[in-house]
């Protein structure tokens, strides 16, 4: 015990002193109760009664069941970890204890389906929900659409299918989606474009929409980003995706776009990041897309682009950062436009 914390102890302080001293420290979950918790009964009370703590278990072999007797779990408000098995009733019956929690990131566990969604739906206090890379399911979804105060979800990589989006659709509070690679199709993209005017930013990478889903969320005129990579959308999608003019982050690579489509996508006002990477893009497309004077960055790699294309591209000159690999240029030339 250091001589600080001594004198702490031998002075009695208000527990509003302590609080603050707790306050100033890192609010790991493990460091405050494996230190300041044995300081005396007065340091542990305080703890128990005011702190909010952080959880996180960044090694599988950790024993997260070792923690249900602990007296603190009412007090973590955030909690990350990855499980190595499926988890069992204890692992639930931990998350349960956690009455104040509201941030939750369960990510890449693989090992989380539709009964784990349904213990993490009654955890009513969520705003935000990393569930992505499991096995949920389309009934999983169905569980987490009750968290009515979830504003931000990663369901990405869960294959919920078009059931599980309309599910998702009624989460009217939500602000931020991750629903990517779910294979929703175009009945699922117009089901989330039902979702309210709080949606703000939304990824529906990878989910086999098609031109046709993009029209629905084309109506979703609030978008400031958007992530529609993998969709197969072409010109005509790039098309529905020049209506967003609040757009200020959009990736479209992957998508079979070409200079027609540049050319649409370069209206859009209020541009400041595009990834356009993976596409079909030429000489004239570099060239449009030029005008876009908003815009700092800019992957446009793997495209067909040669100096001529370039040329255009290096004259922007409010770009902090462009990525033009894999084009038509030598290796002089690229490396000349890669000092941007």
């Amino acid at each position: 015990m250091s001589e600080n914390m001594k004198a702490a102890v031998k002075n009695n302080l208000p527990d509003e002193i302590i609080y603050e001293i707790l306050r100033s420290c890192d609010q790991d979950f493990k460091f405050i109760v494996m230190n300041y918790a044995l300081v005396s009964k007065q340091w542990m009370n305080v703890i128990q009664w005011y702190s909010k703590l952080e959880l996180k278990f960044e090694k599988k072999r950790e024993h997260i069941d070792d923690l249900l007797p602990s007296r603190f779990l009412s007090n973590i408000v955030q909690f990350r970890v990855c499980v190595e098995r499926k988890p069992g009733e204890m692992f639930y019956q931990i998350i349960g204890k956690m009455k104040q929690l509201t941030f939750l990131d369960i990510r890449n566990c693989s090992m989380i389906d539709d009964k784990g969604a349904k213990y993490v739906s009654a955890l009513n206090q969520l705003t935000f929900l990393n569930i992505s890379q499991n096995n949920i399911g389309p009934e999983g979804a169905k569980y987490l659409s009750k968290l009515d105060q979830l504003t931000n979800l990663k369901i990405n990589s869960n294959e919920i299918g078009p059931e599980g989006a309309k599910s998702i659709s009624d989460m009217k509070q939500l602000t931020t989606l991750n629903i990517s690679n779910n294979m929703i199709g175009m009945e699922g993209a117009k089901s989330i474009s039902e979702i309210s005017s709080q949606l703000t930013i939304l990824d529906i990478s990878s989910n086999q929409i098609s031109n046709e889903g993009l029209k629905f969320i084309s109506e979703m005129s609030q978008l400031t980003s958007l992530d529609t990579n993998g969709n197969n959308i072409g010109d005509k999608g790039a098309k529905y995706l020049s209506e967003l003019k609040n757009l200020r982050v959009l990736d479209i690579s992957k998508n079979f776009v070409y200079d027609n489509g540049a050319d649409l996508i370069s209206k859009l006002p209020q541009l400041t990041n595009l990834n356009i990477s993976f596409n079909e893009i030429g000489n004239q497309g570099a060239i449009y897309l030029s005008k876009m004077e908003k815009l700092t960055i800019l992957n446009i790699s793997n495209n067909l682009i040669g100096p001529a294309g370039a040329k255009y591209l290096g004259e922007m000159q409010q770009l902090t950062k462009l990525n033009i690999n894999r084009n038509y240029l030598s290796v002089s030339e690229l490396a000349l436009l890669n000092k941007k």
